[in-house]
């Protein structure tokens, strides 16, 4: 996991121990932590509003109110999640699961708005460009480009070898940064 630091200065980090991390930059004295059942080695996303979205191994997208650290709600996949959310303009999380699948949460209740489904494993973080258009890698050797309104295949892009990563860049429409 790589530490996000929030608007207030709190760092937020995911941990092999299964919680998440909260702490103050200024003295690196601890603010809260949030248990999982597994380890995380997503990194956490932060929305507009300050909601944390941490993926786990547990198979579960986590939205945390930033406040307290108490968990908003749960959306379960179907496998270990070490992507990196990214959230777009209007809230919605997309993260990507070890089930093939790539989901778009809404933020704000973690109901699904769609997935959609690569041929093989993939571990990639999500990126959304200015006009919405989802990209991720997967181990099937696809760069895909997908529509953020429907969750359509737009295109796909082929590569000698696998283009699954953990890292995540996410470009300048993402609250994620």
């Amino acid at each position: 996991s790589h530490p996000v630091i929030g608007a207030d200065g709190i760092v937020y980090i995911g941990s092999g121990d299964g919680n998440l991390y909260a702490v103050y930059s200024n003295n690196g004295s601890e603010k809260w932590n949030f248990e999982t059942l597994d380890w995380i080695y997503s990194s956490p996303g932060i929305g507009s509003d300050g909601t944390i979205y941490i993926g786990c191994e547990d198979k579960n997208l986590y939205a945390i109110y930033s406040t307290n650290g108490s968990e908003k709600w749960r959306f379960p996949t179907g496998g270990g999640i070490q992507s990196t959310p990214a959230i777009d303009i209007y809230g919605i999380v997309y993260i990507l699961s070890s089930d093939r699948t790539l989901y778009a949460v809404h933020g704000n209740n973690g109901s699904e708005k769609w997935n959609f489904t690569t041929e093989n494993t993939a571990f990639s973080s999500p990126t959304i460009d200015v006009n919405g258009t989802v990209y991720v890698g997967s181990s099937d050797n696809k760069l895909y480009a997908i529509h953020s309104n429907n969750g359509s295949e737009k295109w796909t892009f082929t590569a000698s070898n696998y283009t699954s990563t953990s890292e995540n860049t996410v470009t300048s429409t993402s609250e994620n940064t």
